[in-house]
């Protein structure tokens, strides 16, 4: 039972998450209070774009694989709620960079992938020390790896050259 309720407490805490993000960013942008910080991080994103295998790689680790061990493990509960909690939270950022992306431009989703990307890493941790599950200690720590280059990514390439200003 103590499983259960830990591992459904993951699930609570990605669904609350998400949304007071969500909120956060929609009046965040709506107000424009990010406007200065988006035509920065537009031209450091213009002068130095992501490799073109960036996002398939993290489409293919960081989605594609934790959905089907989640769909294979379907009836194993100890696979189910972290596996749940992760897909809640990056399906939230996923919709959260489409849509922003869309309507204002491509600069926000340096924000909201920082954003969210940092709240991942905190989930991750949480779900590699509740588990017992060796099976996806071993995923979710590939899923730290993975989750930690794209924070140091962010860091590196679009935030430091502004904290330098360099392009602005």
């Amino acid at each position: 039972m103590e499983v259960k309720s830990s591992t459904n407490n993951l699930v609570s805490e990605s669904l609350k998450t998400s949304i007071i993000l969500s909120c956060i960013l929609f009046v965040s942008f709506t107000i424009g209070i990010l406007f200065p910080l988006e035509i920065a991080l537009d031209k450091i994103i213009s002068l130095n774009p992501l490799p073109k295998y960036y996002f398939p790689l993290f489409l293919l680790i960081g989605l594609i694989l934790p959905v089907v061990i989640r769909i294979e493990n379907n009836k194993k509960h100890p696979f189910r709620e972290p596996l749940n909690s992760y897909l809640i939270l990056l399906v939230a950022q996923i919709l959260n960079e489409i849509t922003y992306t869309l309507i204002i431009g491509k600069a926000t989703s340096v924000i909201v992938g920082f954003l969210f990307t940092l709240c991942r890493l905190s989930q991750i941790r949480k779900i590699i020390i509740r588990t017992k599950e060796n099976g996806l200690k071993r995923l979710f720590s590939l899923l730290l790896i993975l989750w930690s280059i794209n924070i140091f990514n962010i860091f590196f390439n679009r935030l430091l050259p502004l904290i330098n200003h360099q392009t602005i």
